[in-house]
């Protein structure tokens, strides 16, 4: 049986890889996730920054709600300045932790996936579109630090 170390336990990872933006534009990133968990939510402190001409910094917050116990899906919000406030969902598929979403007024919805490599090791892809326009898109590798 599979494993998963992301989300499902407290820990801090580093992220390096690619992120795009609307027009393919390829831009460094890297960033640092903090994994914390309480009886009532569980908390990701996702921070991305982009490398190059001009940095810039994304960072996301979600408030998850615990998976149950023998549970393969758990729901999450997270609060984006640019476009409010989005609901997700967290779906355990064998060896990938795919998480969907959406804003509440539909505008904008977003999918990724992390894909188990090895232990403490994931490969995260993922896109974020406003209807049938892809506004970003990112290839990222995480390692979880001892």
């Amino acid at each position: 049986m599979i494993k998963h170390t992301f989300i499902l336990k407290e820990g801090v990872w580093t992220a390096r890889g690619r992120y795009f933006n609307e027009k393919m534009e390829p831009f460094p990133l890297e960033g640092k996730t903090t994994v914390s968990h309480a009886e009532e939510s569980w908390v990701i402190d996702s921070r991305m920054k982009l490398l190059g001409r001009k940095e810039i910094e994304f960072q996301n917050l979600y408030r998850v709600t615990p998976f149950a116990p023998g549970a393969r899906t758990a729901n999450w919000e997270s609060y984006n300045p640019s476009v409010g406030i989005l609901s997700g969902k967290f779906i355990i598929a064998g060896d990938s932790i795919i998480s969907t979403c959406a804003s509440k007024n539909g505008a904008y919805e977003g999918v990724e996936y992390l894909q188990l490599h090895s232990e403490g090791r994931y490969f995260n892809r993922g896109a974020f579109l406003e209807g049938m326009t892809i506004l970003s898109s990112w290839e990222i590798e995480m390692q979880l630090l001892d």
